[in-house]
């Protein structure tokens, strides 16, 4: 065990406390932003670095937005957290594993990779002709998007038109069979519990409500509420994609991604859910 690890080993279990939380940023779990802030500066370099093995240019302009998308999605977590809006950040922490499900499908073995991101593109541009439709329904100016989009029409009907049938008729992808296809049904299970947070439910108003003195107070705000679980999350689904990074390019970076499954491996176990 390194160092680092032991440090890490070391720290309290992290699990949601009414505490003084700007103390709990800056203390107890700064070991955890720095770790996180450091993923980061791994991303960075291995958008940089050239691939040691060549890919399509469909595959590698695909898995090049998802990766630089995934990245600004990541570093936005960081950033609520550190300003103590965790609830907010699971929102995005959900975000990221929509994107992690979706690469590991898209990118699942190079034979199935361009057939996958075609029918990604094709429902797309289903879903935009059904959009279309609705905006043609709707009685209002619909905030002027409506003649930007009726400005498009002829080019939406055309791509659409020339879909293939299967796709006209066929479902989406549902994130819940995809993640059962790649064998991520842990993280599918995860998603529902983060979509039960995200959405306004039951679930979710129990992070901001409290019975004090026979009153309902609503607390809002910054503090320290669901940061853990925002830490942890987006660091592990941040990783994942960068292990598919690694792997489809051949960035050479394994030893820097192990280093990191170490430590993930280390904070799940001190998760508290």
């Amino acid at each position: 065990m390194t160092e680092e690890e032991k440090q890490f080993a070391k720290l309290p279990e992290l699990h949601t406390r009414e505490t003084d939380w700007r103390r709990a940023l800056h203390g107890e779990y700064g070991p955890y932003f720095k770790t996180n802030d450091e993923l980061l500066e791994l991303a960075d370099r291995m958008r940089k670095k050239p691939p040691r093995r060549i890919v399509g240019d469909m595959s590698r302009a695909t898995l090049n937005y998802l990766f630089g998308k995934s990245r600004d999605t990541y570093q936005s977590i960081q950033i609520l957290c550190k300003t103590g809006f965790g609830r907010d950040a699971l929102i995005l922490v959900r975000s990221l594993l929509e994107n992690s499900i979706i690469i590991f499908y898209m990118f699942e073995g190079e034979k199935k990779t361009e057939e996958r991101i075609t029918e990604w593109i094709q429902f797309d541009l289903r879903e935009r002709k059904i959009l279309l439709d609705a905006i043609e329904r709707e009685p209002t100016d619909f905030f002027k998007v409506k003649g930007k989009w009726l400005s498009k029409k002829s080019e939406i009907r055309r791509s659409y038109e020339e879909l293939p049938e299967k796709i006209k008729k066929k479902q989406g992808w549902s994130y819940e069979q995809l993640a059962r296809k790649m064998g991520l049904e842990a993280q599918y299970i995860y998603y529902r519990h983060l979509s039960s947070l995200v959405h306004p439910t039951s679930t979710s108003a129990k992070g901001y409500m409290t019975v004090e003195k026979d009153r309902v107070v609503i607390r809002v705000g910054p503090g320290e509420k669901s940061i853990p679980n925002a830490l942890v999350f987006s660091h592990r689904y941040f990783l994942m994609i960068l292990n598919k990074v690694n792997s489809v390019f051949d960035l050479n970076e394994d030893e820097n991604l192990e280093k990191h499954e170490r430590l993930y491996s280390i904070r799940r176990e001190k998760l508290q859910l």
